[in-house]
């Protein structure tokens, strides 16, 4: 990496410069290895991508570098199967006990009481220690991003602040939301810079309620499509004296996967507004953020078509959906204000030497 002096200009934006091709030919190869090595070698195939993504990433001419092993995901990964398999012991046991059926439904019961909660807490601690890994190991210019905070404690607010959706009937989503984004950004330094996060949620109250209603017209709209083809069909089915029955079933199970359909368009359209509110109200020092630029539709389609790309292709797509991704975000971020890269200290924080095994085993980790 090459050094540089002086100040950011007034206004920059990220690059990413990543080929699919490129990145296709590293995943291939990820998969062979897997193959040959029964899916062992997915934590040093997590790592190679992220390593080419993050360099392929810059900023005022730097690359960014990502220093995890696969070794460290790999030890995480134990250290988390070793954690939740006795609550699934403990979960899974009534299922073969020789109890009567009542029983076992009324000791699964009481045992979701316990399980809900606690997979909430696990949750909100896997993502902080998930970011904290993936900070620690991240650096710019040579120097390296990092967390402070505690992942016990932002489990404690995914709990209690999910507890107050539910006694709210949903209206304190936007503001639970943002508060857990407030503590994963106010914890996030850049050397001895820390990242600042003054958003409240109320920014959001209204396109969350948008969100609400658009999902409602749209779901009326669809269950209505839906009713009107299923009976057109169930007519035809009938006339055909029953031939048609296994295209009804496959019918009805098509259409009930695309019932979520309505509903994550109207989530994307929130998301959108979320993204660019979050990034209005984060700084680091005296430099803001903007994501002005985002437009609802165009992040709507983004999404759509990558999912639908992964699903046409069973996955072989996911190359060309990573590069596309970076490349959107990195095209319309925009950070503002002059950095003094020169004040900017290394960062005194240990970086962790096991990552993210948790989020990875709950399934909710990403590159």
């Amino acid at each position: 990496m090459t050094e540089q002096s002086g100040a950011a200009p007034n206004s920059q934006q990220l690059a990413h410069y990543g080929q699919a091709g490129e990145l296709f030919a590293i995943t291939l190869v990820n998969l062979l290895l897997k193959v040959v090595t029964a899916g062992i070698y997915h934590f040093w195939a997590k790592t190679r991508v992220r390593r080419y993504v993050w360099s392929h990433t810059s900023f005022a001419g730097e690359n960014f570098e990502y220093t995890g092993r696969g070794v460290q995901l790999l030890k995480g990964f134990i250290f988390a199967l070793i954690f939740l398999s006795p609550l699934a012991l403990i979960w899974g046991a009534p299922r073969f006990f020789p109890i009567q059926e009542y029983e076992q439904f009324a000791l699964l019961w009481l045992l979701s009481l316990g399980v809900y909660p606690l997979l909430l807490w696990l949750i909100g601690f896997a993502r902080f220690a998930a970011r904290r890994y993936k900070l620690g190991h991240t650096r710019w210019r040579g120097i390296r991003f990092g967390m402070t905070g505690s992942a016990r404690s932002h489990g404690n607010k995914m709990l209690g602040q999910t507890l107050l959706i539910s006694i709210t009937f949903g209206i304190y989503t936007p503001y639970m939301r943002s508060n857990l984004t407030a503590n994963l950004l106010n914890n996030s330094w850049f050397g001895d810079q820390r990242f600042r996060y003054t958003g409240t949620g109320s920014g959001l109250i209204k396109r969350f309620w948008g969100f609400v209603v658009i999902s409602i017209l749209l779901g009326a709209i669809w269950g209505i499509t839906v009713q009107l083809f299923l009976a057109s069909l169930l007519e035809k089915m009938q006339s055909d004296g029953g031939s048609s029955g296994l295209l009804l079933q496959l019918t009805a199970v098509a259409v009930g996967l695309a019932s979520y359909v309505p509903w994550a368009i109207a989530w994307l359209w929130f998301r959108a507004g979320e993204i660019r509110y979050y990034v209005a109200n984060t700084t680091l020092d005296d430099v803001q953020y903007s994501i002005a630029s985002l437009n609802t539709f165009e992040f709507i389609w983004l999404w759509t078509s990558n999912v639908g790309a992964l699903v046409l292709t069973l996955g072989l797509a996911y190359p060309w959906v990573a590069v596309r991704s970076a490349r959107y975000i990195c095209d319309h971020l925009r950070v503002i204000g002059e950095l003094d890269f020169a004040s900017i200290a290394q960062s005194s924080q240990e970086v962790l030497k096991s990552g993210e095994g948790l989020a990875e085993a709950l399934d909710i980790g990403a590159i």
